[in-house]
This record gives C-alpha cells, sequence and structure tokens, in this order.
C-alpha cells in the first residue's frame, strides 16, 4: 500500500517536472518510436476503450469500470457513502515471449480531485486478479477492485503500472453502473 501512494505521489510529480524540462527550443517534432503500434502517449489521458502498446507488444486497454454489487456473505453490503467497483483490464500479448502480468499493477484516483486515491480492494465473485503469464498471442480479461467515496464522484483515471517501466498509461473514464 505504501509503495503505491508513493508511486501515485510520483507519479502526480512527474508531468509536472517533464513539462519543465523539454529542450527542443527548435520546434522540431521528435521522431515517431516504430516499436509502438496502435498506441497513445502514457502521459495523456487515455480514454476508458482506447488502447496503449508498450514497446514488446503488450496491449492494455481499460475496458470500463462498474459498480460491483454481487458481495459474498462474508464482504456483507457495500458503504453506501462508497462507489465499490470493478474495473476490467484487456491485455493483449503481441510480442514474441510470454509476458508476466503480476508485474502490473492499478492506482485508481479520483479524476476530478487526483488526490484522493480509491481504496484499493479485493471483491470475490468474479475475480480474475492481474496474475500470471499472457502467451505471445493471447488476450485476457483481468479485474481489479476499488472503493471511492462518493462525493469525488463517478469520474476516475485508472493508472496501469507494469513492473520497472517507466511508461505508466492514464485512463480516464466514468464508474458506471
Amino acid at each position: 500500500m505504501r509503495t503505491r501512494i508513493i508511486a501515485a505521489i510520483l507519479l502526480a510529480a512527474a508531468p509536472s517536472l517533464t513539462a519543465c524540462s523539454n529542450s527542443n527550443d527548435d520546434g522540431a517534432k521528435p521522431a515517431a518510436d516504430k516499436g509502438r503500434i496502435d498506441t497513445v502517449d502514457p502521459a495523456e489521458d487515455i480514454a476508458f476503450g482506447k488502447t496503449y502498446t508498450w514497446p514488446d507488444g503488450l496491449k492494455v486497454t481499460v475496458t470500463e469500470a462498474r459498480i460491483f454489487t454481487d458481495f459474498t456473505t462474508d464482504e456483507g453490503p457495500a458503504d453506501p457513502k462508497n462507489y465499490a467497483f470493478r474495473a476490467k483490464l484487456r491485455l493483449t500479448n503481441g510480442g514474441k515471449a510470454a509476458a508476466d502480468l503480476s508485474h502490473i499493477s492499478t492506482i485508481v484516483m479520483g479524476a476530478t480531485d487526483d488526490t484522493v486515491t480509491a481504496v484499493p480492494s479485493a471483491f470475490q465473485n468474479g475475480a480474475a486478479p492481474l496474475a500470471g503469464r499472457l502467451a505471445p498471442g493471447a488476450t485476457a480479461t483481468k479485474t481489479d477492485d476499488a472503493v471511492i467515496d462518493r462525493k469525488y464522484g463517478r469520474k476516475i483515471l485508472v493508472i496501469v503500472q507494469r513492473g520497472s517501466s517507466t511508461a505508466s498509461p492514464e485512463f480516464i473514464g466514468s464508474i458506471v453502473g
């Protein structure tokens, strides 16, 4: 948990630091990275349903964030002051080697107030945790659960982190349902 909070703080500070460090004074645009296909800049907000591709070919799409209601008796009912929700991530391995999904994690924040981080949760029914390996050419849908106070609204930012990769795409959308 502490690692995720520190990572969130670093991620929040990174865009402002990189904005100040642009030394490209001649107005020329950098050459496109031919290793990336079907992707966008990870520093830009990516709409739910759009895809980000890491240089090794692993693709990620946050397909939705939906209110979760299928609690077990052990989990009890949802707190009416919060949105309990499940984000779905579609991962496709377009690379040549298996991808270790246990190196992928998310940070979920309120999009209207990015200082508010959703509390990670793990609802049992229908869970497909970010774990295992994904063979080349394979696609899998994984889930990540969280809870956020209703006062921050339904619009959220889902930051997908991958191990030591410096590219952490940020997906923006609304909790539905």
